[in-house]
């Protein structure tokens, strides 16, 4: 609302500010697909010389009264060999979309969005891997960036929660 004298009145003339919520992260379970039963097995690791194939699934804790994760992306780190072909988001199908520049956020990688979470809910992220070339030992990381919004890395004062998975052979 603008008055003559240009003086502007906000209505609601209350902001309200909303606290970040505290993350945790963990894998749920890693299930590898066994060619020979034609069934998922619970395994601990990726092992690319006994599967092809497996689905990983990542526990993302909200905690928090009145406090809120605002929107960003879960990266996974890119891996030579492997491939991301499935990615669901509390059961629903998401689109994978790789980052190949750090300008924006600091990360790179493979990544969905996730929207506003509120603290005290629990969320799934379930992705598929298929092994589609060499892959050597190393680590597959989960990185969670909230608040895309803030692109700038310097004005972060948080550390992004990361969860990892180890790739054998």
């Amino acid at each position: 609302w603008k008055e003559t004298g240009g003086a502007v009145w906000l209505r609601p003339s209350t902001v309200h500010v909303i606290q970040r919520a505290s993350v945790s992260a963990s894998v749920a379970s890693i299930k590898a697909y066994d060619e020979s039963t034609g069934s998922w097995v619970t395994v601990s690791d990726i092992n690319v010389t006994a599967y092809d194939k497996w689905q990983v699934d990542f526990e993302i804790s909200v905690a928090g009264l009145k406090k809120a994760l605002k929107a960003g992306r879960l990266y996974l780190t890119d891996y030579t060999g492997l491939t991301y072909s499935k990615a669901m988001l509390d059961a629903v199908s998401k689109a994978l979309a790789q980052d190949l520049t750090s300008e924006d956020d600091g990360m790179t990688g493979w990544y969905v969005t996730f929207p506003d979470w509120s603290g005290g809910e629990i969320h799934h992220f379930v992705v598929t891997i298929e092994e589609t070339g060499t892959a050597s030992s190393g680590t597959i990381t989960l990185t969670i960036v909230d608040y895309s919004a803030c692109q700038n890395t310097g004005l972060v004062w948080w550390t992004y929660i990361t969860v990892s998975i180890s790739v054998v052979q």
